[in-house]
C-alpha cells in the first residue's frame, strides 16, 4: 500500500512524494504498534499536491471533486487547500515545505473530526506497566522535561513531545486511546503507537508546588486551550465539542506546579501509584 499512513488508527492516502516524505515513519507498511492489522481497511481520505504553473499571473485548477472548502495559512500566503464538503478529498498547494507540513495536518484533522479524534498540544509518555500519562500545558512551561524526566526515572517510552492525537472508540465506553503523531514541533520524539490514556496533568508555574485533580469545570477550562479547534468549520469544532464531552469522564485531569527534576516523578507517582 506505497502512499498509504496511519494516522490514529485511519488509513490517509497521499498521492504525491513530497508529502509522503512529511509522514515518514507513519507508512502502512512499516512496522506498526497500533492496530494488529492497519492496512486491512479503507483509507479514510486521498490528498493530492497541485503544482499548476501560472500563465500570465493566473492560476487555474480543474478539480476531480466538488469544492466546498478553500483555505490558506496565514503565514504562508500561497499555500491553499482546497477540499470536499467531509475532506475525503484534499489538494494542497504550497511552496515550502512547512507550509505543505501545515495543510497536511489541517486537511488530515479535520477529516478525523468524523471519527471522533482531537488533536492536542501536549507530550506522550507510555508508562510500563500503567499506560498513558499526557502532560499539557502553555508553551515552555515544561512538557517535553517532565516527559524526560520520566523516561530518565522511570523507563517510560516517550510518544511525541508536542502534538498527540486523541480518540474516542464506541467498543470502549471507559477508555481514551493516544496516539504519536508525525508532527512534533521541536521535539524529537516522533513515534507512531497507539496507547490507553490514563492522566491528564496540566502544567502550571506557581511558587507553590503541588499535584491536585480538577472538578469537571476546572478540567475544561484546563483542557480546551491545548485543544486545536478546527475553526474553519463550525461542524468540525461542534464534532470536537462532542468528543471532549465523551473524553471529560473518562480520564481524570489534574494540574501540576513542580521542579524540573525527579522530586515532579515522585509527586505524580504517589498520586496515581499509591502504595
Amino acid at each position: 500500500m506505497r502512499n498509504h499512513y496511519l494516522i490514529a488508527d485511519h488509513i490517509v492516502r497521499v498521492g504525491d512524494d513530497t508529502l509522503s516524505d512529511l509522514l515518514t515513519g507513519f507508512e502502512c507498511d512499516s512496522e506498526c504498534k497500533s492496530t494488529p492489522d492497519p492496512c486491512g481497511q479503507e483509507s479514510i481520505c486521498s490528498i493530492t499536491r497541485t503544482a499548476t504553473p501560472p500563465s500570465h499571473g493566473v492560476e487555474t485548477v480543474d478539480h476531480d471533486f466538488p469544492v466546498s472548502h478553500v483555505l490558506t495559512l496565514t503565514r504562508e500566503s500561497s499555500a491553499v487547500l482546497v477540499a470536499d464538503d467531509t475532506f475525503e478529498r484534499v489538494s494542497v498547494r504550497a511552496r515550502q515545505k512547512e507550509g505543505l507540513s501545515d495543510l497536511l495536518l489541517l486537511a488530515i484533522y479535520s477529516r478525523l473530526t468524523y471519527f471522533q479524534t482531537i488533536f492536542v498540544h501536549g507530550a506522550l509518555i507510555d508508562v510500563p506497566g500503567y499506560g498513558g500519562i499526557m502532560f499539557t500545558g502553555r508553551s515552555n512551561v515544561g512538557k517535553t522535561t517532565q516527559a524526560i524526566l520520566w523516561e530518565q526515572y522511570e523507563g517510560a517510552e516517550i510518544i511525541n513531545g508536542d502534538k498527540v492525537f486523541l480518540s474516542v472508540k464506541p467498543e470502549y465506553p471507559n477508555e481514551i486511546f493516544a496516539y504519536g503523531s508525525p508532527w512534533r514541533g521541536s521535539s524529537p520524539y516522533c513515534v507512531n503507537k497507539r496507547i490507553r490514556l490514563r492522566a491528564i496533568i496540566d502544567l502550571v508555574r506557581e511558587e507553590e508546588k503541588y499535584l491536585r485533580p480538577l472538578n469537571d469545570l476546572e478540567a475544561l477550562v484546563s483542557y480546551m486551550p491545548s485543544v486545536f479547534m478546527p475553526n474553519w468549520d463550525v461542524r468540525l469544532t461542534e464534532k470536537i465539542m462532542e468528543t471532549v464531552d465523551l473524553m471529560l469522564p473518562r480520564v481524570p485531569i489534574y494540574q501540576m506546579s513542580c521542579d524540573k527534576d525527579q522530586s515532579a516523578v515522585d509527586m505524580v507517582k504517589a498520586v496515581l501509584f499509591p502504595g
